[in-house]
């Protein structure tokens, strides 16, 4: 009897090979990457996950070299210039990053992760009032992101309004109860404005 061999679907590595990026686990996605390689042509999303995982050790070389490679071939891919992004921030190169983050909302109206990626660069670059309007759309978008909530209202705080950066944590908090790191910022916001009765109640 002749056994047929497995099929390997590729789509499903790659979904894979995210979810364990996600999970901080490169030691385990690299060898599934090294074998879509082998399965499926090149492709943006290959690309992307290739220069997640260089960004994820000492590999930000590679990861340029990946992603700079892949934008010839789709300048528009979201992804791809989010992920770009990504890696200009990290290397301090904030004007760069900002230009890549805003060619992913370009590219992608509908992607909250660029629109609080490019809110968070303003704020960065020192440009507050378009960090709150970027960051806003954001947690409009995807209201689970703890971290664009924290960048909103430090955003607010950073245009002379802690009061309303108050509030957008306290809004934070009610979309995501658990986030403890909202909680902190609102306490020790509360702290700065010497509401301690507040500050007593958000820690309760």
């Amino acid at each position: 009897m002749n056994i047929q061999p497995m099929a390997v679907d590729p789509g499903a590595l790659m979904t894979r090979i995210g979810e364990l990026i996600s999970l901080g686990r490169p030691g385990a996605a690299r060898p599934l990457l090294a074998a879509v390689r082998g399965l499926a042509p090149p492709s943006a999303g290959l690309s992307v996950l290739a220069a997640r995982l260089a960004l994820m050790g000492e590999g930000q070389d590679d990861a340029e070299a990946e992603l700079d490679a892949a934008l010839l071939s789709e300048p528009q891919h979201a992804g791809l210039r989010k992920c770009r992004a990504e890696l200009r921030r990290q290397r301090g190169d904030l004007e760069g990053a900002a230009r890549d983050a805003a060619e992913a909302v370009i590219c992608d109206r509908d992607d909250a992760g660029s629109k609080a990626l490019l809110g968070m660069l303003m704020l960065d670059l020192d440009r507050p009032d378009d960090a709150i309007a970027c960051l806003g759309e954001a947690v409009a978008a995807a209201p689970m992101d703890v971290t664009a909530w924290e960048a909103l209202a430090r955003a607010h705080a950073a245009a002379a309004a802690p009061e309303t950066a108050l509030q957008v944590l306290q809004m934070g908090i009610a979309a995501v109860p658990g986030a403890v790191a909202l909680r902190n910022a609102a306490i020790l916001l509360c702290i700065r404005l010497r509401d301690f009765t507040r500050a007593d109640q958000l820690a309760e």
